[in-house]
């Protein structure tokens, strides 16, 4: 008795085992050109009609082939006689694993074969950039037998969802943490909005070199920067040095910073730079395989600097969709990606015209589309006039949240430290009637300004870093 005799047989006879197991077999997984024909057969019928097949009409249609050799054609329909005739005891569970184990175990062998047709350069389809990809694949096939999440059942899970702190990725920011409950979760996308040069890279630094801080591993990816640039950004937030002090620190000293951080925190950080609209999601998708296959490198968090620049998988060309439809298009992939691979992304959108320089602004000024606020889980924007910059503030501005009413501290102040690449928290004080005036309009008078300008930086863990 063959396990692959038993599969074919509870194909034809079991309808719960079929429905469970046929969308993960493949007809490659069965070394047997006999019983690869059969498997076809019934699951043509079955992805036809949502029916097991009887064996009458299998017959019909194995009768109607024409790519079987005379030879093997008798010998074919004792196999499908066979799947049909026999009856085997077994425990539904069992079955299903076993089927799972078979399904995997056979994907695995035909990665590891076409690998080496691959590397002998008898495939010339595939490049070998493609082998670590094929096996992971494999390695990853998995019956899910979950059928969802019963509201009274699983309330006890649900509840420990809701206080399990390692479900949320927090900032160093108290106010982000108030509005979102205690920080981003994974499977979610996340958005700083801001002008041109208004300091979107400056925050995903900022929020990468924090959750670094938090021994989370980080992936930073930039269509913009150089790698290099963006390091340099991390290490003036994390050295506590000034940006254009980060290149005159001699040797010892520049090493001696990096020792101590990786002496304070389990994360890693990894930086990976592609030229501007050449990669999407199907490219970082690829990076996260083959950072886990020869790394061993699992991000909680990946940072895309940022969206407007980065291609769409689903829309290769452009020119052929509206700008809305390509930016949302855009922002569900990423999205996908951070359900997918459980982690938390962050990107950034830069606004219009309408959005430059002004003292407020909403979702309608958001270039090119409103497509990627829609699919967000949480947007934030930057609002920044030459008043706030001149006491090294901003306003952060929720203009979406999944995490909880927006319209909650709606707009606050936090500091700027641009020189160091850093948001940091202010004193309570400086958000007095933020978040319920219409404030900061285009030309604030001077004593109302002068309330923010009195507030004084407040201790951040951010300073527990600090290597002078």
């Amino acid at each position: 008795m063959r396990k692959e005799e038993i599969i074919l047989s509870a194909l034809t006879q079991d309808a719960e085992f079929t429905k469970k197991a046929i969308p993960h077999i493949q007809p490659e997984f069965f070394q047997d050109r006999k019983e690869k024909t059969v498997f076809a057969l019934i699951e043509s019928f079955y992805s036809r009609y949502g029916k097991l097949p009887t064996r009458d009409v299998l017959t019909i249609e194995l009768d109607e082939l024409k790519n079987i050799p005379e030879s093997e054609f008798d010998d074919t329909k004792e196999v499908l006689k066979s799947a049909f005739g026999d009856s085997y005891e077994y425990e539904p569970q069992w079955l299903l694993d076993e089927t799972e184990k078979f399904c995997k175990e056979r994907a695995v062998y035909n990665a590891i074969m076409q690998s080496v047709l691959i590397i002998n350069g008898e495939d010339k389809k595939r490049s070998e950039g493609e082998i670590p990809k094929m096996l992971s694949d494999a390695l990853a096939i998995s019956f899910d037998h979950a059928i969802g999440h019963d509201y009274f059942v699983d309330a006890e899970k649900r509840y420990e969802f809701y206080h399990r702190k390692e479900s949320k990725l927090a900032f160093s920011i108290d106010l982000l943490n108030k509005v979102t409950g205690g920080g981003v979760n994974r499977k979610t996308l996340n958005m700083v909005v801001a002008p041109p040069k208004a300091g979107k890279s400056l925050a995903l630094c900022s929020f990468a070199a924090d959750y670094l801080r938090q021994g989370y591993n980080v992936l930073y990816i930039t269509l913009e920067l150089a790698e290099e640039r963006i390091g340099e950004r991390i290490d003036s937030n994390l050295f506590n040095v000034e940006m254009r002090n980060v290149s005159t620190l001699d040797h010892d000293v520049f090493f001696g910073k990096i020792d101590q951080i990786k002496s304070k925190t389990q994360g890693k950080f990894r930086i990976k730079e592609y030229p501007t609209k050449t990669a999407g999601a199907g490219n970082f998708k690829n990076l996260l395989d083959d950072l886990k296959t020869k790394y061993d490198f699992v991000p909680d968090i990946m940072m895309v600097d940022y969206l407007g620049i980065t291609a769409s998988t689903r829309h290769k060309n452009s020119s052929n969709v509206n700008s809305y439809t390509y930016q949302q298009s855009v922002s569900e992939e990423l999205r996908a990606l951070a359900v997918e691979y459980n982690m938390a992304v962050w990107t950034a959108v830069q606004t219009n015209r309408s959005g430059m320089d002004a003292s407020d602004f909403g979702m309608d000024s958001i270039a090119d589309s409103t497509g990627p606020i829609q699919t967000c889980d949480f947007a934030i924007a930057i609002i920044k006039t030459p008043e706030l910059e001149e006491m090294n503030q901003i306003i952060l501005k929720q203009l979406a949240s999944r995490y909880g009413d927006s319209s909650y501290y709606n707009k606050f102040v936090v500091g700027l430290d641009k020189a160091r690449m850093k948001l940091y928290n202010l004193e309570e004080t400086a958000q007095t009637g933020i978040s319920q005036d219409v404030t900061m309009k285009k030309n604030p008078d001077k004593p109302q300004l002068e309330r923010y300008s009195k507030a004084k930086k407040s201790v951040s863990t951010t300073d527990e870093w600090d290597f002078e």
